[in-house]
């Protein structure tokens, strides 16, 4: 399995783990999960699972363009009426 590092600089110690709390109750297979935290020293850091077409965002903006580039080759270009 792959996975990726977020480190987080700086982030007082509290939000960290509140995030770290609210992370553990993900569960669900369209969600990156949490596979790990490293607590012991700077930097603190968070293990998730490695998300091969990159985050949501990027995601849905490029099936957004795909979705629109798809219905243009369909139906041609926009008429200008």
């Amino acid at each position: 399995m792959a996975f990726c590092f977020y480190f987080l600089y700086g982030l007082c110690r509290r939000a960290f783990n509140e995030a770290v709390k609210q992370l553990s109750r993900v569960s669900d297979p369209n969600i990156a999960q949490m596979l790990g935290v490293i607590r012991q020293r700077e930097p603190l850091a968070i293990v998730m699972e490695y998300l091969s077409h990159g985050d949501l965002r990027q995601f849905l903006q490029q099936r957004v363009f795909d979705d629109a580039t798809d219905r243009m080759h369909r139906n041609g270009p926009p008429s200008l009426r």
